[in-house]
Formats: C-alpha cells, sequence, structure tokens
C-alpha cells in the first residue's frame, strides 16, 4: 500500500511537469514582463487591463497601484498601456514585483535586484563652442563704389553794372562880334566919353539923342556912340554867361 501511494504520487507529480503551460519551478518560462529602474514592462504582447493591478516591493517601502476606470482615479491612465512607471531614490532597489495577470512573481525565482544610480551623475560642463566665423561673400569684399560726382551746373556770369557817366551840360557857343572899327570922333568939352566895357548910365542914351537933335552932335558921331555902347553891353552879357555855365 505504501509502495502503490509512492508510485501514484510520483506519476501525478511526472504528469504535472508534463502539462504544457504548467508554471515552471525552476523558471525555465519566459517571464511575461520585465522589470528595469524606471519600472514594469509587458514583454507577453499584452496591455494593462481594467481593474488589473501590480505590486512592487524596494528596500526601502513597497507601493502599488489598481486600475481602476471609474470617477477619473489615476491608476486608470494605465488601462491598455504596456508599462507601468516606478520612481525610485538614488541607490533605491526594486526586490519583488506581482502582476495580477500571472502568477509570476519578480524576484521569487532568484532575480536580482534591480537599482537607480546611487548619485545622480552630474552632468560634464561642455565648453562653450567657438562660433566659425563665416567666410565673406564676394559681394562683402567688393570696395564700395563711389558715388560719381554729380555735374555742377553751370553759372552763368552776372552782367557787371556799368556806372552812367552823367552828361556834362555842351556849354553853349558864345559869339564874340569883333568891333568894328570907328570913326574917330572929336568928342565935345561938355561931354564925357564913356570907357571901353562899361555900360552907360541909362540916363545918357536920352542926353545923346537930345544932343544929336540940338545939333550938338553929328548924326554919324551919335551913331558911333550907340554902337559902342551897344558892343560894350553884349559883351558885358557874354561874359556873365558864360560864368553861371561853369
Amino acid at each position: 500500500m505504501k509502495i502503490s501511494t509512492k508510485i501514484a504520487i510520483a506519476i501525478l507529480a511526472l504528469g504535472a511537469l508534463c502539462i504544457p503551460g504548467a508554471p515552471s519551478a525552476s523558471g525555465a518560462e519566459a517571464p511575461p514582463y520585465a522589470v528595469t529602474p524606471d519600472g514594469v514592462t509587458l514583454t507577453d504582447g499584452g496591455t494593462f487591463p481594467a481593474h488589473g493591478h501590480v505590486n512592487w516591493q524596494t528596500n526601502l517601502r513597497s507601493g502599488g497601484t489598481h486600475f481602476d476606470p471609474n470617477n477619473g482615479q489615476p491608476g486608470g491612465a494605465f488601462i491598455g498601456q504596456t508599462f507601468f512607471p516606478i520612481a525610485l531614490q538614488p541607490g533605491e532597489c526594486i526586490t519583488w514585483v506581482q502582476y495580477s495577470e500571472t502568477g509570476y512573481h519578480y524576484g521569487e525565482n532568484g532575480e536580482p535586484p534591480v537599482c537607480a544610480p546611487a548619485t545622480t551623475p552630474t552632468p560634464e560642463p561642455t565648453s562653450p563652442s567657438t562660433p566659425e566665423t563665416p567666410a565673406p561673400s564676394p559681394s562683402s569684399t567688393a570696395p564700395p563704389t563711389e558715388p560719381s560726382p554729380s555735374p555742377m551746373p553751370e553759372v552763368s556770369p552776372s552782367p557787371t553794372p556799368t556806372e552812367s557817366t552823367p552828361s556834362l551840360p555842351t556849354p553853349t557857343p558864345t559869339t564874340t562880334t569883333s568891333p568894328q572899327p570907328t570913326a574917330e570922333v572929336t568928342p565935345e568939352p561938355s561931354a564925357t566919353t564913356p570907357a571901353l566895357g562899361a555900360q552907360p548910365p541909362a540916363a545918357d542914351a536920352p542926353n545923346i539923342e537930345r544932343l544929336a537933335a540940338t545939333g550938338g552932335m553929328s548924326p554919324a558921331g551919335a551913331a558911333a556912340v550907340i554902337a559902342i555902347i551897344l558892343l560894350a553891353l553884349g559883351t558885358a552879357i557874354g561874359v556873365a554867361l558864360h560864368r553861371r555855365q561853369r
């Protein structure tokens, strides 16, 4: 009886090992998801379903998210997705993961912890690159064209003002009457002969005429005296006009 019981148990155990799809304790079956320092990624071709969940543990803490499609719960955002993020602190390690759609648990088959870097690497400062000086284009190296000088307008010379010379009055030529020779007259003792060039008084003319009428002077003598008086008077008038014109 004891022998038959042992044989039956061995047959059941062998059959369980031979059933396709049965979980293997040795971990030879490929896991349905992968664990990285960033989170959990499904590798079996499926997506996270509604009402599913992911639980996890680290060396510092534990957590989990339920994929609730109702009332705008945070887990509803991962429905239909293939990646679930897990934010780790520097040096924190994921030691265990459980996904609701599989019996595989990460960390129960000897999987090593997945850790974030202990310190955040400081980015190396990059030296500023020296900008390349652009090569001058041929158009920029061409010498500037000098503007051609515009022709200066021709300036016509203004006429030089001429000073008008005042015309001098033309002197009126004076006619000099040459004295005619007079007959030599012997003056009477009582009569006075006027000097040449002197104007006799106007009262002398009647006296001369009176003498000529009474016979005291001959008519020729009276005419000579009158001619001398007229000649002296014309000469005096001509000299006076000539001085006034100067």
